[in-house]
Order: structure tokens, then C-alpha cells, then sequence
């Protein structure tokens, strides 16, 4: 098991006043360290509960028997620890999830209303965000084959691939501004680290795409087959006649925001 920076049964039984955890290493992702948690004994839960707690959903949510998933940013990539990278990644994830899941869940609009009008697109809700400790604590999707392996799996029928795409179109919006990042100072950084002769000219090349591209859409920032889990046999009640019987996941939202309509299908297809 990777040596975590935090110890994540310590800080579960920090915030929730509960000892006795399961924590399973997910794999996939370089940024974070990342685990699936769920309590040893999930009648015992509510023994220690504190009006006050602030994790009273988390708490909630893993009595019913789920599990969640917990993400530290640390100040590097996770997998490469040589190379450092802002844990402000983790801030803009947060709100990502807050626009998906408004606490006012009646409006309809924006963000939310892409999952409410499309229940095959699903994102993770966030639980809860420690900013002093980088950790998110976010629902879970479930234990699903990524895009990867349903595409390049035998048992996969064709129609369930055109499913998939038309699962995917569905997905975009208006511009929400409310959602910023920049990596671009760091990767010119990297870049004359590691003595890229031009680094300043490309810098200078990617700032100026940035500034003026179009912002038209709201973007995931970082779409690629590991960020897509599919539920190929999922339950959505109530679909009607014209809607998918596939459910695609989308996580990891630390580059969300506004974009270029086409720039996650692009990146997605590189």
C-alpha cells in the first residue's frame, strides 16, 4: 500500500468521534491519494454522535452501509512526489461538486440541472471539505469498470458503445465562472526545470490560447477514460422512451471550469 500522507482512520475518527475503519487504496488517478472507507461495524456509528458533528451526513450516509471516498491533495503529485502541485486543485473540485449538488436542490437550473434532466450522467456529492488538511470527502459511485475497460472488454455489444456516446453528448452547459483554475505558470515552470529551450515562448503560446479561447461551456478540465466509470446495468426510474439505460460517472473535478465546448470530448479523444 502507498505511504499515505495522512493517516485517514486517525482524521475519520477525528471528525466523527467513531474508531474502527476499513480504508481501501483506489488506484488510477496521480494527483491524490485517494480511499474507499467504510466503518468495521456500521451499527456501532451513532454510539459517539455529537449534535454538533459536522460530518452528521458522512456519518449518515455510512450507517445506511455505503461507503464514500476520501481524497487528500497533498503538495505534489501523489505518484510523483518530486513534482510539486498546488493543493488549490482541491478547492476547485469542492466547488464543482457544490454547483452539481446546491444545497437548494429545488432550482433546477445550471449544473444541477443537467443531472436532474439527465439521470445517467452522475457526479460524486461532496460530504465534506477539510481546506486546512486538503481532504474531500465525497459520496461514492460505486465499483465500476471505467470507460477503458468497458470499450476494450469482449462481452461489451456495440449498441451499449453508441449508449455511451450519446450518454456523454448530453453532457454540457452554459459557462459558470464560479469555477476557476491555473496550471499554466506551473507547467512552464516544469518545463524550464527540466530545460526546454523555448518553455518561455510556449508559456507564452498557452496563456495567450487561455485568455482567448472560447469560455462558452463549463469543462471537467481533465477527461480521460479513468475519470469515466460506467454502470451498464444501472436503476433509473422513471426514464422515458428517448433516454439511455447506461449511467456514466464522472469524477475528479480539480480542473473544472469554463472552457471551449469541445475541449473534454478533444481531450478525451487524444
Amino acid at each position: 500500500m502507498t505511504a499515505f500522507s495522512v493517516d485517514f482512520q486517525a482524521y475519520l475518527e477525528k471528525i466523527t468521534g467513531v474508531g474502527g475503519w476499513e480504508v481501501e487504496e483506489l488506484l488510477g488517478g496521480a494527483a491524490n491519494f485517494t480511499v474507499r472507507v467504510q466503518p468495521f461495524r456500521k451499527g456501532t456509528l451513532n454510539d459517539k454522535r455529537r449534535p454538533d458533528d459536522k460530518a452528521s451526513l458522512l456519518l449518515e450516509i455510512l450507517n445506511a452501509g455505503s461507503t464514500v471516498i476520501i481524497k487528500q491533495a497533498p503538495a505534489f503529485l501523489a505518484k510523483t512526489p518530486e513534482i510539486p502541485f498546488s493543493p488549490y486543485r482541491q478547492i476547485i473540485e469542492a466547488e464543482a461538486l457544490r454547483i452539481f449538488h446546491p444545497l437548494d436542490v429545488s432550482d433546477t437550473g445550471g449544473l444541477h440541472g443537467i443531472l436532474v434532466r439527465n439521470p445517467g450522467i452522475r457526479v460524486p456529492k461532496l460530504l465534506h471539505h477539510d481546506e486546512a488538511s486538503n481532504i474531500l470527502v465525497q459520496s461514492d459511485l460505486g465499483s465500476l469498470p471505467d470507460l477503458y475497460e468497458v470499450l476494450t472488454s469482449s462481452s461489451t455489444p456495440t449498441s451499449t458503445a453508441a449508449e455511451l456516446g450519446k450518454v456523454v453528448e448530453r453532457f454540457k452547459n452554459l459557462d459558470a465562472e464560479r469555477v476557476m483554475q491555473s496550471i499554466i505558470a506551473q507547467v512552464a515552470r516544469f518545463m524550464q526545470d527540466a530545460g526546454i529551450p523555448d518553455c518561455h515562448s510556449l508559456s507564452k503560446i498557452a496563456v495567450d490560447h487561455w485568455t482567448t479561447r472560447r469560455k462558452t461551456a463549463f469543462g471537467q478540465g481533465d477527461l480521460w477514460f479513468g475519470t469515466l466509470l460506467v454502470d451498464t446495468n444501472p436503476l433509473l426510474p422513471g426514464l422515458g422512451p428517448d433516454k439511455s439505460p447506461i449511467a456514466v460517472g464522472v469524477c475528479d473535478w480539480e480542473f473544472a471550469g469554463p472552457n471551449d465546448p469541445a475541449a473534454d470530448i478533444a481531450q478525451l479523444g487524444t
